[in-house]
């Protein structure tokens, strides 16, 4: 069990948990907030040793819940051109 329970991983910026989904799955926000970076570097799916990059495509957003500590998800890994969103969008 990790230090965040369950499979988590605890990071110097907090917890974060991996969680897998098979190719071209639909991604869905966790919460409501604020779409604050899209980056879209891989125009195709290739392994990190010819990329380089550990974390390809992603998008990374900021929950709007009012908690002691501000909460930010990043979803990683995503596939190609499928970014439906823009940085600055507020989401539900």
């Amino acid at each position: 069990m990790g230090a965040c329970g369950g499979n988590g991983r605890r990071r110097s910026d907090g917890c974060c948990w991996d969680l897998a989904a098979p190719a071209q799955t639909k991604v869905y926000s966790v919460c409501d907030g604020e779409v604050v970076r899209v980056n879209y570097t891989q125009s195709e799916n290739v392994p990190y040793d010819k990329s380089k990059n550990s974390v390809g495509n992603t998008i990374r957003i900021k929950c709007d819940k009012d908690y002691e500590d501000k909460y930010y998800v990043v979803f990683a890994h995503l596939y190609p051109n499928s970014a439906k969103v823009k940085a600055g969008r507020c989401i539900k």
